[in-house]
């Protein structure tokens, strides 16, 4: 300490400490009702049931049966995730 500051006739201010801060973080899994309903059954179709198309629209339909079941996969992954 400089010998001018410790002869000084005032006291020096005391120093606050810094405030605290705390922070938690909490992480839920949660899982929105539309993932956990069941799904609705797959339609059947009749046993005398016919499909007809021309080759672009049979690939199409084709294409929308296998998107559907990608999509079918996730939901029950998602629903395999959420908590029980």
């Amino acid at each position: 300490m400089l010998h001018a500051c410790a002869t000084s006739p005032t006291d020096r201010p005391s120093i606050e400490p810094d405030p605290l801060i705390e922070t938690r973080t909490i992480v839920r899994t949660v899982c929105p009702p539309e993932i956990t309903a069941a799904l609705p059954m797959k339609p059947q179709p009749s046993a005398d049931a016919v499909i007809n198309g021309n080759e672009p629209g049979m690939a199409w339909l084709s294409d929308t049966l296998i998107y559907l079941g990608l999509v079918e996969g996730r939901i029950h992954d998602a629903k395999d995730q959420c908590p029980r």
